[in-house]
Parts: C-alpha cells; sequence; structure tokens
C-alpha cells in the first residue's frame, strides 16, 4: 500500500531493496556459532585455509581457460566438411560459453546441458574431467587436516575439567591487623591463652592479605 504511490520503476527498486534487507537476516544464522562447536571448528578450519582456496581457485581458473578454449577449437577439427564453422553440430558457438562447460566438467558435476559431439572435443573432455579431479584433489589433503587438528583441539578442550575462581587478596586496609616477623618471634606461654588466640587469629589473616605493613608495625615497635 505504501509503495502505490510511487512509479513502476521505483517500486520496483524499493521491493528489490526491501527483498535484499530480508535476505540479510538469514545471516542471523551465524550466531549459532555460538553454542555449537562444530561451526566453530568449521569457521578457525576455513580462516586457516585460505592460502589452499585461493590456490584452489586459481588452479580452477587456469583450467577453465585452458579447456574452454581447446574444446571449441576441438569441435571445430572434427567438423564435417559441409559445415566448417561448426555452427549446426556443436553448442559451443564462442569461447566464453565453454566457461560454463569446463567449471562444470572440473569439478565433475557433469550436468549435460552441454557435451561434445566430436571424436576430438570428446578426448578434450576427457583431459579435462581427469586434470578436475587431479586439482581438487591437491589442496583438500590440508584443508582436511586443519579441520582434524581444530575438532581435536574443541574436543580436548571440552575434556578438561573447569578452572575456579581464583582467590583474589586484597591490600590491607589502615587500622586492620597484620602480621610481621616479630609477632611470629613472640613466644606462646599458657598464662597468655588470649594473645595466642589473638596471634594465631593473625597469621591466618597473614596468609590472605600477604606483609604489606610488616614494616610499619616494626618502627612502632621500636618506638
Amino acid at each position: 500500500m505504501a509503495l502505490s504511490g510511487l512509479s513502476s520503476k521505483a517500486a520496483k527498486d524499493a521491493l528489490g531493496f526491501l527483498r535484499v534487507v530480508r535476505f540479510v537476516r538469514i545471516l542471523r544464522i551465524f550466531k549459532l556459532t555460538r553454542h555449537f562447536v562444530g561451526l566453530r571448528v568449521l569457521g578457525h578450519t576455513l580462516k586457516a585455509s585460505t592460502n589452499e582456496f585461493l590456490l584452489l581457485i586459481i588452479f580452477l581458473a587456469l583450467g577453465v581457460l585452458i579447456f574452454a578454449t581447446m574444446i571449441y577449437y576441438a569441435e571445430r577439427l572434427g567438423a564435417s566438411p559441409n559445415d566448417p564453422t561448426a555452427s549446426d553440430h556443436t553448442q559451443f558457438k564462442n569461447i566464453p560459453i565453454g566457461f560454463w562447460w569446463a567449471v562444470v566438467t572440473m569439478t565433475t558435476l557433469g550436468y549435460g546441458d552441454m557435451y561434445p559431439q566430436t571424436w576430438s572435443g570428446m578426448l578434450v573432455g576427457a583431459l579435462c574431467a581427469l586434470s578436475g579431479v587431479l586439482t581438487i584433489a591437491m589442496p583438500v589433503p590440508v584443508i582436511v587436516n586443519n579441520f582434524g587438528m581444530y575438532y581435536s583441539l574443541a574436543m580436548a578442550k571440552q575434556k578438561l575439567p573447569r578452572k575456579r575462581k581464583k582467590y583474589i587478596p586484597q591490600a590491607p586496609q589502615g587500622g586492620s591487623p597484620t602480621l610481621c616477623k616479630t609477632d611470629l618471634d613472640m613466644p606462646c606461654n599458657s598464662t597468655h591463652s588470649d594473645a595466642c588466640h589473638a596471634r594465631e587469629n593473625r597469621l591466618m589473616e597473614h596468609h590472605r592479605s600477604g606483609m604489606g605493613a610488616c614494616g610499619f608495625v616494626q618502627q612502632t615497635m621500636t618506638i
């Protein structure tokens, strides 16, 4: 209803923009990586295998360019004398059209929408399929090893016991009882039971708060 006042072109542009925004909402699925270990492992694997993916893309691009050119000329070599341009019996009218066929053949998909019909074209198609298998097989083991490494680390991390919260001792406050070397050297007699209990309590606090004020106590005792 809000787009009824716009022209047809503007309405189409607005609808296209809204569709793009709705499509971007699908990216929320990546939030699941916080809860699933497998998705995190996959993300780390893709990040660590960037060089291997670039190498794979370069190999495929070179193969597509070479075999698309070869199939274009191979279909014309085996053409009949009555059709020297091979425009009647082949679907490879130009080299860019052969790019699609080369990609499908090298990745071993084989849709069958385009195929060579001459003996020379079939020979090029066989070479294209074999080279595609070898090209993909070279960087894939490296990617698989990266995935196995990150998966093993993730599983080992899950099996480790959770760390307890470490106790952080607080700094001694002014006027708080502290314990130093002079207090440890004081004798404890049976007649001074209250003093002994007080010294034990100060010893326990000493392990928690440290010996920050020992120098201050020693100076006051000498005075």
